[in-house]
C-alpha cells in the first residue's frame, strides 16, 4: 500500500487529501453566490439607466408622415411647430357662431360664459388648453378674447376669423425645447356686406411638454377631450406679444 504524504491538518489539500470537500462546497458557493449578485447588480443599473432614458418622440419628417425616431424627448419638428402655432390660433379666433360637436358634425355654439364679459367661443375655450398657466397667461388670453367677444358671433350674424398670411420658421433659444416663431395675420371681421381688417401680428414663445393621455377616458367629456388633443402636440405657448413685420 502506497503511504500518503502528510500535510498540515486544516488546510484545503489536506482535506482533499482525506476525501472531505466540505470546505470547497462552501468556497464554491460563496463564489457563485458572488458572481450572481454582482450580475443582478449589473441588471439592476441597466434597467436603472433605461428608466431614465425618454419615450422616442413622434417627429414629423418634412416630406413624408410621422415616424417614431430616436430623437430627444423635447424635439419637435419645424413643421409641427408651425401647425401648432396656426392651429392654435385658427381655433382660437375665428368665431363663426357654430362648434363641434362629439360625432364632428358643425352644430349651434351655444358659447362659454366667462366671468361677467361676454361669453366666449366654445372652440376657443376649449383650445385654451393650448396656453400654459403659468404668469396666468391662459386667463390673459381667455379675458383679451371675451373683450373682443360680441353676442352677434354666437348668433352667426356676425363672424371673427384669423387670417395667417405667414408663420415664420421656429427659431431655437437658449433653453432646450423652447423656440419662437412669428406669425404675421388679420382679423377679420365680417358683418351683412360689411369688412373690417385689423393687423393682428404676433410672435409666439413655445415649449415642448411631455404628451399626456387621458387617464379616464371612459368618463371624458367634451371640453377635457379638446384639451387632451391639444396637449397631443407635446406643445404649449407660455408666452405671446405683438411685433411688427419688420420682426419677421
Amino acid at each position: 500500500m502506497v503511504a500518503i504524504p502528510k500535510t498540515k491538518k486544516g488546510t484545503l489539500i489536506s482535506s482533499l487529501q482525506t476525501g472531505d470537500y466540505l470546505p470547497h462546497l462552501a468556497i464554491y458557493a460563496v463564489v457563485v453566490s458572488t458572481i450572481s449578485a454582482l450580475a443582478v447588480l449589473s441588471l439592476a443599473i441597466s434597467f436603472a439607466n433605461i428608466a431614465k432614458k425618454k419615450d422616442p418622440v413622434l417627429v414629423q419628417t418634412l416630406n413624408g408622415p410621422v415616424q417614431v425616431q430616436a430623437e430627444h424627448h423635447l424635439s419637435r419638428s419645424p413643421q409641427s411647430i408651425q401647425d401648432f402655432a396656426g392651429i392654435v390660433l385658427s381655433l382660437s379666433f375665428n368665431w363663426t357662431g357654430k362648434t363641434i360637436d362629439e360625432y364632428g358634425a358643425q352644430v349651434k355654439d351655444e358659447g362659454v360664459d366667462f366671468g361677467k364679459q361676454n361669453r366666449i367661443s366654445t372652440l376657443a375655450y376649449e383650445t385654451s388648453g393650448a396656453f400654459t398657466t403659468d404668469s396666468r397667461l391662459r386667463s390673459q388670453v381667455l379675458a383679451k378674447i371675451a373683450e373682443w367677444s360680441d353676442p352677434a358671433y354666437l348668433q352667426g350674424t356676425k363672424q371673427h376669423r384669423i387670417e395667417i398670411k405667414k408663420i415664420t420658421l421656429p427659431r431655437k433659444l437658449q433653453r432646450p425645447g423652447h423656440w419662437s416663431v412669428g406669425v404675421v395675420a388679420n382679423r377679420v371681421i365680417t358683418q351683412d356686406r360689411n369688412t373690417e381688417v385689423m393687423t393682428f401680428n404676433r410672435k409666439l414663445y413655445i415649449r415642448a411638454i411631455p404628451v399626456i393621455e387621458d387617464p379616464f377616458p371612459e368618463s371624458e367629456t367634451p371640453e377635457s377631450k379638446a384639451f387632451f388633443n391639444i396637449r397631443q402636440y407635446g406643445l404649449e405657448i407660455y408666452r405671446m406679444e405683438k411685433f411688427t413685420r419688420e420682426d419677421v
